[in-house]
Order: structure tokens, then sequence, then C-alpha cells
């Protein structure tokens, strides 16, 4: 397992005394378990943190732990969700910044929070947090994560049982999806629906949201392995129900996984366990008050590289959820022109506007967007992280059209033109399953599997809050 320190067995590992017939004893079948990404890591964060002028202030409540090579962080996988952090990379990232922060570190603020793998970790490590998040379905997976149902067994149950409900006559889904599932799924999946409405607890019924969105793309014609929805005309849509079971226990093994590990760190220590919630909102609008986070770790959007709502568009069609792409950061479409000659975007985005024919393509429209928007995002975080704050953005570098995409070199342009002060960047090792693809083809920019041709460069981008 990724980042898993030595010795440690891993959490999908079975006591040897377990019912086999138990959720506790549930493990991927051959075959099913993602290649993408491991299905939960255990890391730690070093007891010692390095040396550095804040180590000792910041490094008491990662160090409140039995173990005597320090903290673990727990981390599961939850769902196929696109660009999630990878348990090895987060912990380093959060030691590190706890290290550079020039004051006390007690709230983490993630503005782009996805399934709150951010939220998760600093739970772990003592501090309390907030997300914000644009997408229904990111909301969903983060709050079945951080408030799973209680207890979660009987969630499982309820949601094991929705398999055994009896197909509806006739499909109530969307067309759309009919033709990504089949006939026989779409009515499997109607009454699923039907049963959901009458579940009276909202976290169990949540709890069964994730899991059923969950069993959808393998029980579809997406094309195995792609990012984008694109069908396999070969592929032969698997029976829902029978994916249904298997995806919902484990998720009742990542919620089980993480709260042991946040109640642990927390009896050790001494405290409760910290609060960590997340909001409905936009990352470039910030719905918190001035200096009400200490530190700021994210990966934003990067680009245009993921639509959010495109690559879950099974989900919002299952759910009739909202697709609000138009505010979207990294959104490719809809943009209209602005009028404006030479728009205000930092060198490394300059360059790039022009080579995608500026205005009159929608790629140069949505690069003024997308570089406008993380400034508008960069000046709302220098409001919200308290003075001696640190914030940290992990991203990476693509080739496009055979020449360097600097997206990292403009994320930390724009920090500085925000105000943010000692900015650098940090190269992130190469590791063999990372937030993107191995890379994209220097040739036509496509994702490449081939790591001999790829341009992905990761890094992370600190700044301190004056």
């Amino acid at each position: 397992m990724e980042g898993a320190a030595s010795g440690t067995p891993p959490l999908h590992d079975a006591p040897d005394n377990a019912d086999p017939d138990s959720w506790q004893a549930w493990r991927w079948e051959f075959g099913d378990q993602p290649g993408h990404s491991p299905r939960y890591a255990v890391v730690r964060l070093p007891q010692e943190l390095p040396h550095g002028r804040n180590a000792a202030r910041n490094g008491r409540a990662c160090s409140a732990s039995a173990d005597s090579d320090g903290h673990p962080t727990t981390l599961g996988w939850f769902h196929r969700y696109p660009a999630r952090f990878a348990a090895d990379v987060l912990s380093g990232v959060l030691a590190a910044a706890l290290v550079k922060a020039e004051r006390q570190v007690m709230t983490v603020l993630d503005p782009f929070c996805g399934t709150g793998a951010v939220l998760a970790a600093a739970r772990q490590i003592l501090r309390s947090s907030v997300g914000v998040e644009l997408t229904a379905l990111g909301q969903s997976i983060t709050q079945v994560r951080l408030d799973p149902p209680d207890p979660i067994a009987t969630a499982l149950d309820t949601t094991v049982k929705l398999a055994q409900v009896k197909p509806a006559e006739y499909s109530e889904t969307a067309e759309e999806l009919d033709e990504w599932i089949g006939s026989a799924n779409a009515c499997q999946l109607t009454s699923w629906i039907r049963q959901l409405a009458q579940i009276p607890d909202t976290r169990t019924r949540r709890f069964a949201q994730v899991a059923i969105s969950q069993s959808l793309r393998p029980a579809s014609r997406w094309l195995a392995g792609s990012v984008k929805p694109t069908t396999d005309p070969y592929r032969e849509p698997r029976p829902v129900a029978e994916l249904l079971p298997r995806f919902a226990r484990q998720l009742a093994k990542d919620c089980s996984a993480e709260l042991q590990a946040a109640g642990a760190a927390a009896k050790i220590a001494g405290v409760p366990v910290p609060a960590a919630t997340v909001v409905a909102g936009d990352g470039l609008q910030l719905p918190c008050a001035d200096n009400s986070a200490d530190m700021l770790i994210t990966s934003p959007p990067y680009f245009v590289t993921y639509d959010y709502f495109d690559v879950q568009r099974l989900t919002y069609l299952a759910f009739g959820w909202p697709v609000t792409r138009a505010r979207q950061l990294g959104s490719r479409y809809g943009h209209s022109r602005n009028g404006q000659h030479s728009p205000d975007l930092p060198p490394e985005f300059a360059g790039w506007y022009d080579i995608f024919g500026r205005e009159s393509s929608s790629l140069g429209r949505a690069l003024r967007v997308y570089g406008e928007g993380i400034m508008r995002h960069a000046r709302e975080a220098r409001r919200v992280i308290a003075p001696g704050g640190v914030v940290a953005y992990s991203a990476a570098n693509t080739v496009r059209q055979g020449q360097l995409f600097d997206l990292v070199g403009a994320i930390a342009q724009i920090l500085t033109v925000a105000g943010f002060s000692s900015v650098e960047i940090r190269p992130r090792p190469q590791a063999g399953r990372r937030i993107l693809p191995p890379g994209r083809d220097t040739a036509t920019g496509r994702f490449a599997g081939n790591t001999a041709r790829a341009g992905v460069r990761e890094y992370v981008v600190y700044g301190i809050s004056p």
C-alpha cells in the first residue's frame, strides 16, 4: 500500500477471528480493486518534525502518539473521485506546512476540499478544519467521511438490503443514463431512488447515495480506465445490484477506519476530537470570516484537466443533482468574450493566452477566466488566513502542444501579487500513484501512460500570510 509504514498491517486485512460474513471481513475481490489509487493507506507524520522555529510549537499534537515512529494518519479510499490527495503526499505537505507556519496552527482550511482528505487528516493531528466544496457529490462524500451514520453497521445493512429490492417495472431515470447503464439497471436504480426517499435518517440516506454512486460506473458502458465519459461499445453493463453490497462494505470500512484513527489520537492526547466541517460554497468567494484560519492546504483544479461534473455524470443524472458547471473553476466552455485586448494575467499564463488564440477560442477564454479566478481566490485566501499563517497549494506542471504549461509558476506569481510572503516552490517526489495520471504525451498533449513521454511534474507552493 502506498505510504504504509513499515510493520503496519494494511487495514483491509481482516483480523484472524473476524466473522467471514461480516462487513469488517470484506475485502476487494480479484480484479475489482481500483488500479489508479490505493484503497487506503496509513502514513506517519514524523514524531519529531524537521527543525524550524515553529517545530516545537506545532509539533506537540503531532507527536501525541503511542507509536515510536510517529503519528499515524489513516486515509480511506471512499470514492472514485478525480484528483484526490494520496495519503503520503498529504502527510508530507502537512508536516512541512506546520514547520513553516509563524503562528500556532489550530484551524486548517481547504477551499477546494473535494472528498475531504485534508479535513480527515487535520482531525487526526488534532486540528479543527473547514472545507469548502462546490459540487454536490464532493459535499456528500465529505459529509459521509466526517459524520458517518451511527451505527455504521445499521446504515450498511440498510444499503445492502437495497440490492434485494425488486426493480421497478419501468425506468424513471434520465434517458441518457438509461443508455449508459442499460434498461435493467435503470429499472433497479428507479426502485432504489424510491426507497431512498423513505429512509428517515439523513446520514444513512447519504451513505446509501454515495455507495450507489460508486456502483454506477462499473455498471455502465463507460470505457474502463477513462476519465471522461467515453462509451465502450463492447462492454456489457454489470448488474448494479451485484455491485452495491461490495461498495457499501468498502465505504463502511473506510468510515470506521478514519473514525477510529481520529478517536485514538484524541484519546492519547486527552482532548476531544476536533471539529471538521464541510460548507457548500465556492473557493473563489470563501464563506469564512477574516483571519479565521491558520493554515490552508489544498489542491486546486488544474485548469481544464478535469470537469468535475462531467467525470461524475452518471451520479448527477441518477439523483438529479444540480450541475453548476458555470461556477466551476477550470470550466472550459460557456465563457463569453470579455472585449479586452490584454487581460490582467500572470506572465506564465499570458504567453499561453496568446498561444490559445486569446478570446477567439474556448481554451483562450477558459484560461483567462481560470487565471482571473485563481487571482480572486488568492485575495480571498489572504483575507481568511491569519497573519503568520501558511498556505500550501499542491499542483502539477504538464506539457501542452509540446511546451511546458507552468501552472505551478503561475500560482506562485499569483500568491506573491496577492500579498503572501516567503513564497517558494518545492518539488514533490514522483510517486507511482499521483493526483494526475503518469503524464501527458509531449507530442499530442493527451494523457499518457508512458512515463518516458510524460510531462507531469508535481510541486507544492508555500506562502506566509503577512
